[in-house]
């Protein structure tokens, strides 16, 4: 019997609370109901920006608010120091969690911008450990800014993030490189925007079997598109899957077109959140290579509360 452990993210009016859990599995039956064990480890968090990378989570918003970092395994956490820098008024700062497998020590990419230029201006990189931040070169990413409705994803030694062209309508993806702390822009697959821009679709990024994965939900099918290197910058299509309209575990239809992927388990399942006001304390999981979708209902939130956010995390012993 194994244990999966994870980091639910939940809002109610005017508060934000993270609370993690554990599951346990033979390897063939998971259950999430009874023995669910879950424990509020943050309340009343003003951070609305979360970032996961090999066992450690960073909290951050976007107007240079000190960054947070904590451990869910050991309960260490730990404020970062304050840029001791004097920006304009009108930039903004995007963070990103990540780990050098060089060094062993988790890094953190802060960018910052010019929203209204659409701009990057300046890229710094705390190394936990340290006690400063050190400025690199974002010369290849200038003419970019960082999309902060999106979330990251740390994957294989680099962080990526999506970000949009001040000129040119449309995404990119930001790779942060941790181990040689380089910046540098990865175009999506070359048919995107004609389909996806128009309408709104959320391309969520997400780690697979050690890949990058975009992925988008609309309606009563999902699509995945997995970078088989980020070297050449080439995408692969996976086939369409298809969403049951009905089931006797969950409503699908209803329950993904509002969908947001925000994690993958140890399982390799994507994991869903609710966009919807409405609450609701159960998470979608697919099975991307048995083709099977599952619901589970998480217990011991907070009345009312929604789920906005699930994250696998790993038992970790870096200290923050």
């Amino acid at each position: 019997m194994r244990s999966s452990k994870f980091l639910v993210r939940t809002r109610q009016p005017r508060k934000e609370k993270f609370y993690y859990y554990s599951c346990e599995h033979d390897g063939q039956n998971q259950k999430l109901g009874k023995k669910t064990k879950s424990t509020s480890i943050l309340g009343g968090v003003s951070y609305h920006k979360v970032e996961y990378a090999k066992g450690l989570f960073c909290l951050w918003s976007e107007n240079f608010e000190p960054v947070f970092i904590f451990n869910p395994t050991t309960r260490e956490s730990r404020f970062l120091p304050r840029l001791d820098i004097d920006f304009s008024t009108n930039y903004q700062c995007h963070c990103s969690l990540g780990f050098d497998p060089n060094l062993k020590k988790h890094k953190v990419l802060m960018t910052i911008y010019d929203p209204k230029m659409k701009l990057t201006r300046h890229c710094w990189v705390f190394t936990l450990g340290e006690t400063t931040w050190r400025e690199i070169n974002c010369d290849r990413i200038t003419n970019f800014y960082p999309k902060t409705n999106y979330e990251g994803v740390y994957v294989d030694g680099a962080v990526y993030f999506y970000c949009g062209h001040c000129n040119i309508y449309g995404l990119d993806i930001v790779a942060f490189n941790c181990r040689i702390e380089e910046v540098r822009i990865i175009s999506l697959w070359d048919n995107y925007r004609n389909y996806g821009m128009r309408i709104g679709r959320r391309f969520n990024l997400v780690e697979l079997e050690g890949k990058l994965a975009a992925i988008d939900v609309m309606f009563n099918y999902m699509r995945v598109w997995i970078l088989q290197s980020p070297e050449t910058g080439e995408w692969i299509r996976q086939l369409e899957i298809v969403i049951p309209p009905q089931s006797s575990v969950a409503t699908y239809g209803n329950f993904v077109v509002h969908r947001r992927c925000t994690s993958t388990t140890d399982k390799k399942e994507i994991a869903f959140t609710k966009l919807n006001n409405d609450p609701t304390n159960r998470i979608l999981f697919y099975d991307l290579k048995e083709n099977k979708w599952r619901s589970e209902r998480i217990l011991g939130l907070a009345e009312n509360a929604k789920i906005i956010g699930i994250y696998n995390y790993e038992y970790c012993i870096y200290s923050v």
